[in-house]
């Protein structure tokens, strides 16, 4: 960067210290002024207090500063539009200053004399084609479709020779890794850092420690030491996870709607995945996790989920002491149809087989879920006992959601169908078989 640059962002790192004050690596990405920028974090690295501190710092640099921010989620977008305006209402009651204009729904947005900024979920694609913007944020870019981010964000800086920054922890070989593989390079323009969560103050060594032990090495590589690990030998391979991705994806009312569940086991998650049957594909249109509580905790808080969609027919894990908690949820839904599938090595491995045939065929459509797709991209197809294959995530990983997601799509057609949309009124339930369909067409 330009000597004049690197002093103005130096004064106000200064002038913000008595707010504020950043760690070496949040300080060197914070002085970066390239173009597109790219920084690979670990958790709890700082990337949010950072990123909003370099929004701030546009804001306060240019007058007709406009501002995209953006992340898989509405939620995930709020948490930086959130910090970057208490940063700003620390500055302004520090150094004074007219106050903005803050609009909380129903997407955030600030305005600030003749300073815009815009806080979008993924479905930015839908909605910002022909804005303009001078500079750009997008937080977890690697769980974000490619499109989004080349066709949509980025052609909004073509009249500003504006600044895109990209933001996330690493997700595979997939386009975040070639766009901080062209920093690293040293191409002109690019500028990319890894951030392992090690570098903050605030990450002791014994949790780091401790996650070493708990979670699989490849796990900690990506989530702590923010390192592009390998996807070889993934049961969903990284290309066709990234073809199912889709920000437009939604809910049909009355459309053939399938629940999976698969249900906590001490440390692991409660995992809901719903699908829907819509154009010869397996539209993925809520998925949801949640740990701890009792049984009938658990079974109320899946029935929540559940009586939102009033057709929808429930598949879960009924092995074990699955077993009677599919009862306890079948009481809970009398009106809804709710099948137990008993894993053993063999149907787990059916069950994934089947939802690796969905993938390989395109048959898949999610918007993107940070949680699943890591999910996906560790799971593991490894030799078992008497030559059984095992299917499973690695130690001190979770492949709950996936489960859900496979049981969710079960019993969905395997082919496009005469209509479309294929509706409940197009099935009948076995009377012999609660939840067992037969196919009316």
């Amino acid at each position: 960067m330009g000597f004049r640059a690197c002093v103005v962002v130096e004064s106000f790192l200064d002038q913000l210290r008595p707010i504020w004050s950043p760690h070496p690596g949040q300080r060197e990405f914070l002085l970066a002024e390239a173009g597109v920028q790219t920084l690979a974090c670990g958790r709890r690295w700082g990337k949010t207090d950072a990123a909003a501190v370099k929004a701030l710092g546009w804001l306060l640099d240019r007058e007709d500063a406009e501002i995209l921010v953006a992340s898989v989620t509405l939620d995930q977008t709020r948490i930086l539009f959130d910090r970057l305006v208490e940063l700003l209402a620390e500055w302004l009651g520090r150094f004074g200053g007219p106050k903005p204009e803050i609009r909380r729904a129903p997407h955030p947005l600030l305005k600030w004399g003749g300073r815009v900024v815009r806080a979008r979920s993924g479905k930015i694609a839908a909605h910002l084609r022909g804005y303009r913007a001078t500079h750009i944020l997008i937080d977890e870019a690697a769980y974000l479709p490619e499109k989004v981010i080349t066709e949509v964000a980025m052609p909004m800086l073509a009249t500003t020779a504006g600044t895109c920054v990209l933001l996330s922890t690493p997700w595979g070989h997939n386009h975040f890794w070639r766009f901080f593989t062209m920093g690293q390079s040293g191409r002109e323009g690019f500028w990319s850092r890894r951030g392992p969560s090690g570098e903050s103050p605030y990450v002791s060594a014994s949790f780091l420690a401790g996650q070493r032990e708990i979670l699989s090495e490849r796990g900690y590589a990506a989530e702590y030491e923010a390192e592009f690990v390998s996807s070889a030998g993934q049961v969903f391979p990284q290309e066709q996870i990234e073809e199912a991705l889709d920000t437009e994806v939604r809910m049909i009312p009355q459309a053939m709607t399938m629940v999976g569940v698969d249900w906590a086991r001490y440390s692991d998650y409660t995992a809901v995945v719903v699908a829907q049957w819509l154009h010869g594909r397996a539209q993925i249109v809520e998925v949801q996790r949640w740990q701890g509580g009792d049984w009938a905790g658990q079974v109320e808080w899946v029935a929540g989920i559940v009586r939102g969609y009033p057709s929808g027919v429930v598949w879960c894990d009924g092995s074990g002491v699955g077993d009677p908690v599919v009862e306890m949820l079948r009481s809970a839904l009398p009106q809804h149809a709710v099948q137990g599938f008993t894993f053993t090595t063999k149907s787990k491995l059916e069950l994934i087989d089947g939802l690796r045939w969905r993938f390989d065929r395109r048959q898949i459509g999610m918007a993107p879920h940070p949680d699943l797709l890591r999910e996906l991209a560790e799971i593991r197809a490894t030799p078992g006992s008497q030559g059984h294959t095992r299917i499973a995530a690695p130690s001190g990983g979770h492949d709950d959601l996936v489960m859900a997601l496979a049981l969710a799509c079960y019993r969905l057609p395997r082919g496009e169908v005469a209509s479309p949309v294929l509706l409940a009124s197009d099935l009948k339930f076995s009377q012999s078989q609660p939840g067992s369909l037969v196919r009316a067409y």
